[in-house]
């Protein structure tokens, strides 16, 4: 057995665990700091399978760079843990569910796309500013295979403050 057959069978043994059912019972509601309720009917299961299935299927038939992969995975979970902490915080400044849903598909295609205002800038200091705030700027490295230190520091310090953010403004609210 060759070391890419290897991989998809170990692979897809990982779906498989992550698959087993959790000890729960369903529904399950969940409440956040502010007191709202949200209940989830049943266990979610095609999340877990999505991922995994697509993995098994591109080790058996095909020769991917598995640092590649991994790499992208990371930037992939760093990018999601920073656009839910900003999604988290401006959830936090509203009551409204669609003043907040909006908002922060609004700062996130903002920070997506801020990168692109590098062009029209005669400024160094602002092009510089602009490229180190996209979000699209930092993922690139990671799809890339890159790992970079400044990328994966830029997702975390945008986690950290949009959570100390978040908190800050639970506590001032009570």
């Amino acid at each position: 057995m060759n070391r890419s057959k290897a991989l998809a069978c170990a692979l897809l043994l990982l779906t498989c665990l992550l698959a087993l059912p959790v000890r729960a019972e369903w529904p399950v509601t969940v409440t956040d700091a502010a007191g709202r309720q949200v209940t989830v009917p049943h266990q979610p299961r095609a999340v877990l399978l999505g991922a995994g299935i697509n993995l098994v299927a591109l080790y058996l038939y095909g020769n991917p760079e598995t640092g590649t992969v991994l790499a992208g995975y990371l930037g992939f979970f760093l990018l999601g843990a920073a656009c839910l902490a900003v999604g988290q915080f401006l959830s936090a400044l509203t009551h409204n569910q669609i003043v907040a849903a909006l908002a922060t598909a609004s700062l996130l295609l903002a920070l997506w796309f801020v990168g692109h205002l590098q062009n029209f800038q005669n400024s160094a200091l602002l092009r510089d500013l602009f490229g180190y705030l996209s979000f699209a700027g930092h993922f690139n490295d990671f799809v890339s295979g890159l790992v970079r230190s400044d990328a994966v520091s830029f997702y975390l310090a945008a986690t950290a403050i949009a959570l100390t953010l978040n908190a800050s403004f639970l506590a001032w609210r009570r």
